[in-house]
């Protein structure tokens, strides 16, 4: 009885032969199948890529995950997500040079083309504290 390792090894051993009788017909095979490929990822009439990337959070989080729930949260806050936080690092946030440097901040940022909206502390309708801090 001839086992299935022996069987195997012989259609191995036998691939270079069969290569080496039909180059031909082995290299147009090959080339069919790369443009069948080839033709799922590029339009042949235009060039153009096919080919369609969704980096989107929700792609690759699913509607379903904590992440993209509070993906969700944050958009409604800010309105968008492309949202920009700056730290500023001090004992004491209410100081006189402190919130100058914030409201030097906050007006140069204003100013910066493209940026729709800035909050901070310098601009900041109502605060209040919570058990978390400033609101």
């Amino acid at each position: 009885m001839v086992s299935s390792n022996t069987t195997q090894l012989s259609r191995c051993a036998d691939l270079p032969a069969l290569v080496c009788r039909f180059p031909g017909t082995i290299v147009a095979a090959v080339l069919l199948l790369s443009i069948v490929a080839l033709a799922q990822i590029v339009d042949f009439r235009t060039g153009e890529l096919q080919l369609v990337v969704d980096p989107s959070e929700e792609r690759l989080l699913g509607s379903n995950h904590e992440s993209w729930k509070f993906y969700q949260d944050t958009r409604r806050i800010f309105g968008n997500d492309e949202t920009i936080l700056i730290a500023i690092g001090a004992d004491d946030v209410f100081t006189p040079p402190t919130v100058e440097l914030v409201l030097r901040l906050t007006n140069r940022l204003e100013e910066v083309q493209g940026v729709q909206s800035v909050v901070s502390l310098a601009n900041a309708l109502v605060i209040r504290s919570t058990d978390y801090g400033l609101d």
